[in-house]
């Protein structure tokens, strides 16, 4: 199956949500388009949770329409995180990590967020995989913030081109994704595991609807879960946050 990202990328200046664009106006959209918005209104992350998306930083989403089911897309965001974080590199190297189910931190902060969403049409599935990186935005004060956060700004001591950033984005995924489709995402998990965020060290996972535990995370599993101790025992999550 292709996954190829990025034949027409489209470039809006402001828009509420670039995921609920691709997502409700699917029809007007091919496989693989990307959209990317200078700067986004109604930005949100897992849960519903509002996404600060001020000018400065990169807000994209891409379609994919060739889902056959909504569980394949759990791997795909996982492989996004990657090829972000590859692309992160390239401009800055780092302390990077992936923390599960798709945030990037560098340096215990989250420079990154990654939302994927489905909509069932009928028989069909399409999927949307929204990225958020902190370019050259300004961020807000870190009382307002679930996680301290950080930029490329920061990072470097200099303004990043965010277009050719963009576009080196898109290429990592493409490379990641093309590999991906050829030899299946088991290859993946060695490079992943090694980037697990507080891997065999106790965190907070946050509960959907409300409350904490402490955990423990081990990796990644296949189906793009995580195996980790919990309550003393080892597990796989496939809800909750860390």
């Amino acid at each position: 199956m292709s996954y190829r990202i990025g034949t027409r990328i489209f470039r809006v200046d402001s828009i509420p949500s670039s995921n609920t664009e691709l997502l409700q106006n699917a029809e007007r959209y091919a496989q693989g388009d990307v959209l990317i918005a200078r700067q986004q209104t109604g930005g949100r992350g897992r849960y519903g949770r509002e996404w600060v998306s001020d000018e400065g930083g990169l807000y994209m989403s891409f379609l994919l329409k060739t889902i056959r089911d909504p569980r394949e897309v759990l791997p795909l965001s996982l492989l996004s995180a990657l090829a972000v974080l590859q692309a992160l590199k390239r401009c800055r190297d780092g302390d990077y990590a992936i923390k599960w189910p798709n945030d990037i931190y560098v340096s215990e902060r989250k420079i990154c967020g990654i939302l994927p969403e489905t909509r069932i049409m009928g028989s069909e599935t399409h999927a949307v995989i929204g990225i958020g990186v902190n370019v050259n935005n300004e961020l807000p004060g870190e009382e307002s913030l679930r996680n301290p956060a950080i930029s490329l700004r920061e990072l470097r001591g200099e303004n990043t081109d965010i277009h050719i950033f963009a576009v080196d984005m898109i290429t990592q995924i493409n490379d990641v994704f093309r590999k991906f489709s050829e030899k299946g995402f088991r290859s993946y998990l060695p490079a992943l595991n090694a980037l697990l965020y507080r891997r065999g060290h106790k965190m907070e996972l946050h509960i959907p609807g409300g409350g904490k535990e402490v955990i423990i995370p081990l990796a990644f599993c296949e189906d793009a879960a995580l195996r980790c101790i919990r309550r003393g025992k080892e597990e796989k999550l496939f809800l909750g946050e860390l």
